[in-house]
């Protein structure tokens, strides 16, 4: 009964409030930080001479994604980072974390808005930690990218000289998988723990997580199912139509976000 009521508040807040505005404000610095982010792991990437794990690990990211809305972004990503194998100690290297870190700035203004707590750390203070995040969201790829890059390889060597641990290295797959949504859940709870002001304990953030991945995945397969038989995009944006179709799926990605921040703080003064 008490999550029943939950739900409720949250719905009612998440209009009340303009968490939906907030969402929008979120996809908007969202996109405009995805192409530095991006920028930045490849560079980080290039500084430890791992390339390879970098272009894997945002073709993983656009795998992730409904076939439609990689389609729109992937071409432009693919040829940006292309040209990109910057040195860590360039300009435009601590542009790209600028521009990233502005992309968490308003995350942790929904996460603010969404706990109903403000904001009382120093603007330094607040953007040394979202260059943190960056970074940690960075190293999160690689590890990702170096997972699916060296994963093909063990299962090789595995198959040609252990025959018997064969099947077992064949859960390789599956693993770096895991590793990949251990990853997204990781962030997520650190992004619930330390962006907004105030403390939150453990117990507090995770039905919100939880509904956020459960969501997401729900919306993905949604979306997708929605496209293949119904796509109003082409008729009403014409050239506009891929665009429009990423940004709206990354609309619904951002009031997610924000509905399980809404969510926690429901529970929490149901408790």
């Amino acid at each position: 009964m008490r999550l029943l009521r939950a739900y409720k508040d949250t719905i009612l807040r998440l209009y009340n409030d303009l968490g939906l505005a907030l969402a929008g404000a979120v996809t908007f610095s969202g996109v405009l930080a995805l192409f530095p982010f991006l920028i930045f792991v490849t560079a980080l990437a290039g500084f430890f001479g791992g390339e390879d794990a970098a272009d894997r690990a945002v073709a993983q990211l656009f795998e992730t994604l409904p076939k439609e809305v990689a389609d729109a972004f992937a071409p432009a990503v693919r040829s940006v980072l292309g040209h990109t194998r910057g040195d860590i100690l360039t300009l435009g290297f601590l542009l790209a974390l600028f521009i990233s870190s502005s992309g968490v700035e308003s995350l942790r203004t929904a996460l603010n808005r969404a706990y109903r707590v403000k904001e009382n750390r120093s603007f330094w203070q607040c953007r040394l930690q979202s260059f943190a995040f960056v970074l940690g969201g960075a190293v999160a790829m690689l590890i990702v990218g170096f997972s699916i890059v060296l994963a093909p390889a063990i299962q090789a060597f595995a198959g040609d000289h252990f025959k018997r641990l064969g099947p077992i290295i064949g859960w390789l797959d599956q693993l770096r998988l895991l590793i990949g949504s251990l990853a997204l859940f990781i962030m997520l709870f650190a992004m619930h723990f330390w962006l907004p002001a105030g403390h939150r304990r453990l117990v507090d953030i995770w039905p919100g997580v939880l509904h956020t991945v459960v969501l997401w995945l729900i919306a993905g397969v949604a979306y997708s199912n929605y496209l293949a038989y119904y796509n109003y995009y082409t008729s009403m944006y014409a050239g506009l139509a891929n665009i429009m179709i990423a940004l709206f799926f990354f609309y619904i990605t951002a009031v997610i976000f924000v509905f399980g921040a809404e969510l926690n703080r429901a529970i929490i003064e149901e408790q």
